[in-house]
């Protein structure tokens, strides 16, 4: 936990070079994993294997509450992809040094996109090995979905550790770096260093990732997180592609960048359609995800915040922008003629 924050504090040359490391150890160790998995085990039988019923997990204890049930059915696995997918427009905070465009906007989503896929597959098919494998009812499946159990039971050892330490401290440094370039977004009049953003950062995030050590349940803790993810990114980023390729029809210009009374200004600063359907896109999602878990498990929470959001905020902020328009062309021509 500390040591994200030191080299988030360290720039982002520091962040660089250990992503870098981590992701040529990740791919070495990935590679090995998927031979191993490939070797050892019949892929055909792995790939056929269907549980008896639905896996279930139950909060029983911890941070996060009890009582609540995640029961692994198609549209819940659906929800957890959108919300990591969904997160990948984000990547401009770590690819705004690229040469190009293409390579800031294709290469992280490709990357991210094949990374997840193979690690999740390998994943499943490694957890799969081990519930084939063993002994009828002898295994718990909620110790097994752990990273770490699946390289002690492989033999990887203390370098598999190692690499997914390293590998999860680069990116939660590139995380805090994120958050810090996201306040200087947020609170331009606020006249700081970058330094001082960092720390400010790495001192919140910090404490947040010692919660998981307060948890008994690894799996229902990883579902809960993407879940969380995925209510705000989701409808958060369904609206900016809306409003960028529906409402403002690809055409956003420099003035986008204007401190006040901009195209972008809208009222005091605030677009307010597109504050409210954000909210309102977040309160579905978590209404239908734990208000009608029996709703979510056959449709998905996603899918429908996703409609939610396209149709609200293109009506709605289609008519506030040009009304908007109407009025920014109607005060320049009063200012011309007076």
């Amino acid at each position: 936990c500390f040591l994200q924050g030191f080299f988030a504090t360290a720039g982002h040359r520091a962040i660089r070079y250990l992503n870098w490391a981590s992701t040529v150890a990740l791919v070495a160790l990935g590679a090995y994993a998927s031979y191993i998995v490939m070797k050892d085990f019949d892929f055909g039988q792995l790939w056929a294997y269907r549980p008896a019923q639905p896996l279930s997990f139950t909060f029983t204890a911890g941070a996060l509450g009890t009582g609540f049930t995640y029961t692994l059915t198609f549209p819940l696995l659906l929800d957890l992809l959108i919300a990591y997918n969904w997160t990948w427009e984000f990547i401009g905070d770590f690819s705004r040094f690229a040469r190009s465009k293409k390579a800031g906007t294709w290469g992280p989503f490709a990357g991210a996109s094949l990374a997840q896929y193979w690690f999740f597959s390998v994943g499943a098919l490694m957890t799969v090995a081990f519930l084939v494998t063993a002994p009828a009812g002898s295994v718990n499946f909620a110790a097994i979905s752990d990273p770490s159990y699946k390289a002690t039971q492989l033999g990887f050892g203390l370098g598999a550790y190692l690499i997914i330490l390293v590998a999860t401290i680069s990116t939660n440094a590139g995380n805090i770096y994120a958050s810090a370039l996201g306040i200087t977004n947020i609170a331009t009049r606020w006249k700081t260093s970058m330094r001082r953003l960092l720390l400010l950062s790495a001192v919140i995030v910090v404490p947040l990732a010692l919660l998981p050590l307060f948890e008994t349940n690894f799996v229902f803790t990883y579902i809960f997180f993407l879940d969380f993810l995925g209510a705000i990114v989701v409808p958060l980023w369904t609206l900016t592609l809306v409003d960028y390729f529906l409402v403002k029809a690809r055409r956003y210009s420099d003035d986008l960048f204007a401190a006040e009374d901009g195209h972008y200004w809208y009222r005091g600063g605030w677009n307010w359609p597109a504050v409210v359907t954000l909210l309102s896109g977040t309160a579905l999602y978590w209404i239908i995800a734990f208000g009608f878990p029996t709703l979510r498990e056959t449709i998905s929470a996603a899918l429908p915040t996703i409609v939610f959001v396209v149709v609200v905020y293109y009506f709605w902020g289609r008519s506030a922008w040009e009304k908007h328009l109407r009025a920014l062309r109607e005060a320049r021509l009063v200012e011309a003629t007076g």
